[in-house]
């Protein structure tokens, strides 16, 4: 009892209210990103309210939009949840994904307004660039040339594939017992 009476005592401390600085860019670009996205629900209301007003401004294609809408507060989450769960990633992944996250989205917006848009050459690169940028992953060399992928080196994944390869081809399974033959129907 004495310990409670004691702690009503303390005078109240305000709640520390870190700076904005302390949250990685990444995070606070997909901040951005999913308020942009939340704001562009604005456009999806008017394409159900009027549609006709989005033709009049050329729009064609009016669930292109739609795309766009939730692609952008999908990415948006996606940076946040990355910002917040890697802050320390290299610089140049951080850009490859925050440009992949935002550029990915935008691509929907040409093809509301010109649906031929996509099989054009330029748009394609652009796509493709884009999709390299958000699945890029870090792979780092080690000393002796071979690559690092989710932390094993490529020639022990090789190793597994050849296994998994070799047992299936012998007609047994991985702990070397036969497997029944299959009947062909």
């Amino acid at each position: 009892m004495r310990a409670l009476r004691a702690h009503r005592d303390e005078p109240v401390q305000p709640p520390q209210v870190g700076r904005l600085s302390d949250v990685s860019w990444v995070t606070q670009a997909g901040a951005v990103e999913l308020a942009f996205g939340a704001i562009s629900g604005f456009v999806i209301a008017l394409s159900v309210d009027n549609p006709d007003a989005l033709r009049r401004r050329g729009v064609k294609a009016i669930p292109r939009l739609g795309q766009a809408h939730l692609d952008y507060i999908i990415m948006g989450v996606i940076l946040i949840a990355f910002g917040l769960a890697a802050p320390d990633l290299p610089k140049p992944w951080q850009v490859l994904l925050v440009v992949g996250a935002w550029v990915n989205p935008t691509l929907f917006v040409p093809l509301a307004f010109n649906p031929e848009a996509q099989h054009r050459r330029g748009y394609r690169a652009v796509t493709l660039t884009s999709f390299v940028c958000m699945s890029s992953r870090n792979r780092r060399r080690r000393g002796d040339g071979s690559h690092l992928v989710h932390g094993r080196t490529r020639s022990v994944l090789q190793d597994s594939h050849r296994r998994v390869g070799r047992h299936r081809a012998s007609g047994r399974d991985r702990r070397g017992r036969r497997r029944p033959a299959r009947q062909r129907p």
